[in-house]
């Protein structure tokens, strides 16, 4: 029983505001179960105003998402600005945020549909980034100012990403004859696929509690989608 009212005093103390007694930081929380419970939570809360909000799990059960998206100006046919929260396999989490296009239900991926999201995340390359967006926090609610880049937030652009926006990686075969993918070829921008182009940041757990992560991705969707070009 004492270790159940530890926890509860865990669960409790992660959802209050920073300013009220009692309030924990997320890295009380090393029972992977607790965080499962913390981030359907945040989900659910940020639900109220973000409806495409979730709680995730990978595969492996080891790594806990919060993800909300914001639909981007003029393609609601699968554009999404994307702000999504990975925590469990180091000390902290971790903000990815930037652009994710979807290919429609019953569609292919189409050298459109890759031209459209490469091309927005290059109009918003100077945004997309740790200095920018920490910069951006400081003025307009610096109790956000939970991030930190242990390394850099973006990758050094690697071989002809011009000819897997034309072709995509199926038709885009390297000339070793390999398959090509991200590791082989990639924008200057994290993500998975030709649709995803983000930023990583690190989020300091020992700073953060509930409340921060809810305004933290709420945040971070604002100040993409006021900066998405006319």
């Amino acid at each position: 029983m004492l270790v159940l009212g530890v926890w509860d005093e865990q669960t409790a103390g992660v959802h209050r505001p920073p300013e009220e007694e009692g309030s924990l930081p997320l890295n009380v929380l090393t029972q992977k179960f607790l965080a499962r419970v913390f981030s359907r939570r945040i989900a659910m809360d940020l639900r109220n105003w973000r409806p495409a909000t979730y709680a995730r799990i990978n595969d492996g059960g080891w790594l806990r998402f919060i993800k909300s998206w914001q639909v981007i100006r003029g393609e609601d046919a699968g554009g999404y600005f994307m702000a999504e929260l990975p925590w469990g396999s180091k000390p902290g989490g971790e903000l990815r945020f930037g652009v994710n296009f979807a290919v429609p239900v019953g569609k292919t991926e189409s050298k459109e549909l890759r031209r459209a999201a490469y091309d927005l995340a290059c109009n918003l390359d100077s945004h997309i980034s740790f200095l920018a967006f920490k910069e951006h926090l400081e003025d307009v609610d610096p109790r956000l100012g939970l991030l930190e880049c242990k390394k850099s937030s973006r990758l050094t652009a690697k071989g002809d990403w011009e000819h897997v926006v034309r072709h995509g990686f199926a038709g885009a075969d390297l000339p070793d004859g390999k398959k090509n993918n991200r590791r082989r070829t990639r924008p200057a921008f994290y993500g998975d696929g030709a649709l995803r182009f983000q930023a990583m940041i690190d989020v300091d757990f020992g700073s953060a509690c509930g409340q921060d992560i809810e305004d933290l991705l709420d945040a971070t969707l604002t100040y993409l989608a006021e900066r998405q070009p006319a």
